[in-house]
């Protein structure tokens, strides 16, 4: 089923969106005219204040940020809009210096996988943003049919649950015989209340009409 969407998300050409995030100026302009070429949609953010409001839900598929930028590395930035549930999964690639990205090596080599040296081919900088995105969009789209199914679950759980609730007298006890749920019938038949029930030892509806032995 991936596959499938995966190329019909090709011959369907839906644009890569991606927000490019530098405060020098000048800073991924070069970059952001050669994805806008390529056929997606660019958004370069020039100040990271505006960084929050520029990103809409659903808007970008990925962010490129200038590691170097000197107000706020690339890095730091990505960890503080990390923050954010909704961005924690948003792929992202690091331009940067070839000093840039040695200094990147030396600290940090693990996040050197999201770092490209710039300047990056046109060509090779497009490839790099369509197979993050669509990895992203193919996660993304696994990640809703779950979400999607668990409702189903829910709901038939839920719908199953009603069902025994109108037709079986059901309680629930822990190990030591307390009650930890009673339906609406058994606490008709029993003439307590649930909040009488909850807690209480499952003794407490004995009839008196059955031996010791009866409750064992």
């Amino acid at each position: 089923g991936g596959v499938i969407e995966d190329i019909c998300e090709r011959l369907e050409g839906l644009p890569r969106r991606v927000m490019l995030l530098t405060d020098r100026s000048g800073g991924l302009a070069d970059e952001a005219a050669a994805l806008s070429q390529a056929g997606m949609a660019v958004t370069l953010v020039t100040d990271v204040r505006q960084v929050a409001a520029a990103m809409d839900p659903g808007f970008p598929d990925l962010l490129m940020v200038d590691l170097g930028a000197p107000a706020c590395s690339g890095k730091d930035l990505l960890a503080i809009l990390r923050q954010r549930p909704e961005w924690e999964d948003l792929p992202a690639i690091l331009l940067a210096s070839g000093e840039e990205a040695e200094h990147q090596w030396l600290t940090d080599a693990p996040a050197m996988e999201d770092v490209m040296v710039k300047p990056v081919a046109p060509v090779l900088l497009a490839a790099a943003v369509r197979s993050r995105v669509l990895r992203h969009r193919r996660r993304m789209r696994v990640a809703n049919r779950r979400r999607d199914e668990e409702a189903r679950s829910r709901c038939r759980l839920e719908q199953l649950r009603v069902a025994v609730d109108e037709h079986a007298v059901v309680s629930a006890t822990d190990v030591h015989g307390d009650i930890t749920y009673a339906n609406d019938l058994f606490c008709a038949l029993s003439g307590y209340r649930r909040d009488e029930l909850l807690g209480r030892n499952h003794r407490l509806i004995r009839s008196g009409m059955h031996p010791p032995s009866y409750y064992d």
